[in-house]
């Protein structure tokens, strides 16, 4: 029996009625875009409208909601005190500890629901009066100083990241005891890594898989004591794709010292000019999966559309994503099933329109709601059941009240929209979105989103003493003379802001022989970033056949040589 009679025999007649064909104008890029067979089985699936916005553009304007590479100094509150957070100072939206947010009752924020207003206008109005929590982590113990992390132990500076003994990571998952990371998995007591798996005890690694005690690689996979490689299997003794034998290698790895950093530069530029010149890119990355499309899709079964999805099934067009099952239009969700315009849901089922949930069933227009079921509109609420707007009910008055809003947001042509972009958590300039797509100014005008500055409250401690504040510019050349450098302001002239190298992240340089950092943090993690494959599709000619191949966009850089797939791999059988 319907619990919802109202609105499902609205729906049904618009539903029945939609034709592939139909055009629908994006209210985003003002530009007409075609209903296919997909959306109408994707919004019958989930008794929805479809979204007005344009599939594609629908996938960035979801990433500005996805927490990305930020860690500021925000006021609390109630108290005023500057505490860390993943959410910008000058945000509408009010933050308290980690500690307080799982002890705060905010059904105490709670009101009736008004049907002469706009739904996700009284949604809005509650989301800035109730607190969140300041880092947004699930599961992460008190020693960490990370934003945006599930799972993670004794870390420093993990945004989106499952990590333990890291420092300065985005996107990693199941990672440990290394330093630099992006887009990885399965990596250990390693350095500089993007895009790569299975990674032990090697510094300088992109898109490579179960390589160990190497430098320099890209596109290599198992391959051991291997120094500047590019598309290479099961080698050894590689210096920048020559064959040595085992002594000719062990001479030359002797004479490089990885902490001095102009041997890093000068090592670094090798590198480039061997990834330039001879590397061949694939048009997309992934292993193991089966029926599936995208980038960087790892043992994913029937995925179509996604982008670095691991271990995912029946999904489409989602991004970002662990364990993700029968969801569409997700960003940043993991270990959940049943998803719909989606962000953030982390151990949830049957969610839609919903953000930064977790341990949550049946929830619609929700927003960082914890162990909570059949709830709308609600903000902050934990182990909750049967609420509207932060409001508790019966379940007969809660299915009643819900049936009416759904009629009244069809009416307003409300429902099926997502938030409107002010209600990212993140903001759409700090965001995983602007570091994988770079929005334009042009796309956030567009999107409607905050005008923040992406720089305020981004440093290291809540003041800085200008006086004891050192140049990165001044910093020696080895190792072993940078002990003034630590744990004081470092001032990087290029990015415009301050950083630090803590005493611990020292001592882990010292033992591992590795350089000590001249730049901002996210400078280099962007750097990281943009040497892997971005979310956006392109369709670009395989430099062998001259047939056409769909690719991923690509910062670094964007005049690789790409193969198709069957090209690509022939060309790694002759090679190897």
């Amino acid at each position: 029996m319907s619990r919802t009679p109202n609105y499902d025999a609205k729906i049904k007649t618009i539903l029945d009625s939609l034709q592939p064909g139909q055009t629908i104008n994006c209210p985003i890029t003002k530009k007409d875009w075609v209903l296919d067979e997909k959306e109408i089985e994707i919004c019958r699936r989930f008794q929805v409208l479809p979204c007005p916005i344009e599939p594609q553009t629908r996938m960035m304007f979801l990433n500005g909601f996805s927490n990305g590479l930020v860690l500021f100094w925000k006021p609390h509150a109630f108290t005023g005190r500057p505490i860390l957070s993943a959410i910008h100072p000058d945000s509408p939206l009010k933050v308290i500890t980690p500690k307080e947010a799982l002890e705060t009752d905010n059904t105490k924020y709670g009101f009736g629901y008004d049907s002469q207003k706009s739904v996700l206008g009284q949604i809005w109005s509650l989301q800035t009066s109730v607190p969140f929590n300041a880092t947004r982590n699930v599961d992460v113990d008190e020693s960490s100083v990370v934003v945006g992390c599930l799972k993670t132990r004794n870390s420093f500076f993990a945004c989106c990241s499952a990590v333990i003994n890291c420092f300065y990571t985005l996107t990693a998952i199941f990672c440990d005891d290394s330093i630099d990371l992006n887009n990885c998995e399965k990596v250990s007591r390693s350095f500089r890594v993007g895009g790569s798996q299975n990674i032990s005890d090697s510094a300088f690694v992109f898109e490579s898989r179960s390589c160990f005690q190497s430098a320099f690689l890209f596109d290599c996979q198992e391959c051991e004591n291997c120094f500047g490689a590019v598309n290479r299997r099961h080698k050894k003794f590689l210096w920048f794709n020559e064959q040595l034998t085992e002594e000719e290698y062990k001479k030359r790895r002797a004479e490089v010292d990885l902490s001095n950093r102009f041997q890093i530069a000068e090592n670094w530029q090798k590198f480039l000019d061997l990834a330039n010149c001879e590397a061949v890119w694939p048009a997309a990355h992934g292993f193991g999966n089966i029926e599936s499309s995208g980038e960087r899709l790892y043992n994913c079964v029937r995925c179509d559309e996604c982008f670095f999805e691991h271990a995912s099934t029946s999904c489409y067009r989602c991004r970002i994503g662990v364990n993700l099952e029968n969801s569409c239009y997700s960003s940043g969700s993991a270990y959940s099933g049943n998803l719909y315009l989606v962000t953030g849901g982390t151990y949830c089922q049957g969610l839609k329109f919903s953000s930064a949930c977790t341990y949550g069933t049946n929830l619609e227009y929700c927003i960082e709601c914890e162990n909570c079921e059949y709830c709308f509109g609600c903000v902050g609420l934990r182990n909750k059941k049967f609420c509207i707007l932060n409001k508790q009910y019966t379940e007969v008055e809660y299915w009643l009240l819900v049936d009416q809003i759904k009629c009244d947001m069809l009416a307003q042509g409300e429902y099926g929209n997502f938030w409107p972009a002010k209600a990212s958590i993140a903001g759409f300039q700090n965001s995983v979105g602007e570091l994988y797509i770079h929005y334009t100014k042009e796309q956030l005008e567009q999107f409607g989103a905050l005008n923040l500055d992406p720089v305020r409250g981004q440093v290291f401690a809540p003041q800085i003493d200008s006086g004891k504040a050192k140049e990165a510019g001044d910093i020696p050349e080895k190792l072993e003379d940078c002990e003034l450098f630590v744990g004081v302001p470092i001032y990087d002239k290029v990015a415009g802001r301050h950083y630090s190298v803590l005493k611990a992240e020292y001592e882990v340089y010292k033992n591992k022989k590795l350089p000590f950092p001249t730049e901002h943090y996210a400078t280099r993690l962007v750097r990281l970033l943009d040497f892997s494959y971005g979310p956006i599709a392109e369709k670009r000619i395989c430099t062998s056949c001259g047939q056409e191949t769909v690719t991923y966009n690509n910062q670094a850089f964007p005049d690789r040589r790409i193969y198709c797939q069957t090209c690509y791999l022939k060309y790694l059988e002759e090679k190897n």
